[in-house]
């Protein structure tokens, strides 16, 4: 009993950390995609999420505010870094992408950036890193079990050391985690029984990652990884509105810290979809008071479920 109390204690730090790195990342990825219908032009969609994230973090009267700066700076950070992606050749945007990983912590490094910058801006360069290089990987014509045995390669990499940055090591270990479960999502069956699945994966899985000692960036990552699932499975199964009704539901009687995670995480997520519907009509005819409300509202949804 003392052994479970003192193993909760660990995990429960690890996990509040991969729910705030799981929500900036969600939210920014899903207010981005509509700042990039309501604003083609990449400069003046980078002028805005720059001038938003300025004002989230610099403006006193706001500075209490505890994930809406962080957002705001993601959000910067991946205008930014669409640029870096949008290369003729795949192979050209994962050597861009390996460069802004390097550079970026060379800055950190020198102390030439503050760390909240640094966090935002490491954290959207890795997801763009281990979402290209999976799908490039996947995409290129290869029998799945190439790029299946490609993954413990990288995997091990990542693991002993050989990469030339803690940066680049967490990316490349991403993206060994990535490869296997877009292979087995590809392989459950459509419908709603991808929901039990994708939990009975889970519960499979985090005993573990906790006896290997891996309940750091690899264990937030596959928690991120499966409320992305399970959000997108609930939308498409009953519906944005249905969906933010269930999340939350299934958060409140979850009796297990990393199922509490699991669905808060899909909890703020689908919510925040939901609220992004309402307001793409306002956002599409001026995007700066959209997205205003749109953070404003994101940090009343994470206070109360929080």
């Amino acid at each position: 009993m003392a052994s479970d109390k003192e193993e909760s204690g660990a995990t429960a730090p690890m996990l509040a950390a991969g729910i705030q790195r799981a929500i900036q990342v969600l939210i920014s990825r899903r207010v981005t995609a509509v700042l990039l219908v309501a604003i083609p032009a990449l400069h003046l969609r980078v002028l805005v999420t720059c001038a938003a994230a300025c004002l989230a973090t610099l403006a006193p009267k706001i500075n209490g505010a505890s994930v809406m700066p962080f957002i705001a700076l993601a959000m910067a950070t991946s205008s930014i870094l669409s640029a870096m992606t949008d290369a003729v050749h795949p192979a050209i945007t994962l050597v861009n992408l390996c460069m802004l990983l390097l550079a970026g912590e060379a800055l950190v490094t020198a102390r030439l950036i503050p760390s909240s910058v640094s966090d935002a801006f490491l954290g959207n360069a890795d997801f763009l890193f281990y979402d290209a290089a999976a799908t490039i990987l996947l995409s290129m014509g290869w029998p799945p079990t190439i790029p299946l045995l490609l993954a413990p390669c990288l995997a091990g990499v990542a693991y002993y050391g050989r990469a030339p940055s803690p940066a680049l090591s967490e990316a490349l270990m991403h993206t060994s985690i990535e490869i296997p479960r877009r292979l087995f999502f590809a392989s459950l069956p459509a419908g709603i029984i991808r929901l039990p699945s994708v939990i009975a994966v889970l519960c499979l899985v985090h005993p573990i990652y906790i006896h290997l000692g891996l309940l750091g960036s690899v264990h937030n990552f596959m928690i991120y990884s499966a409320a992305d699932e399970i959000v997108n499975t609930a939308k498409l199964e009953l519906g944005t509105p249905y969906a933010a009704l269930a999340m939350p539901t299934l958060f409140l009687i979850s009796p297990i810290p990393v199922y509490r995670a699991l669905t808060q995480i899909a909890s703020v997520v689908v919510l925040t979809d939901l609220i992004i519907g309402a307001l793409q009509s306002a956002t599409r005819v001026d995007p700066v008071p959209g997205l205003g409300a749109v953070l404003v509202l994101m940090e009343m949804i994470l206070r109360l479920v929080g």
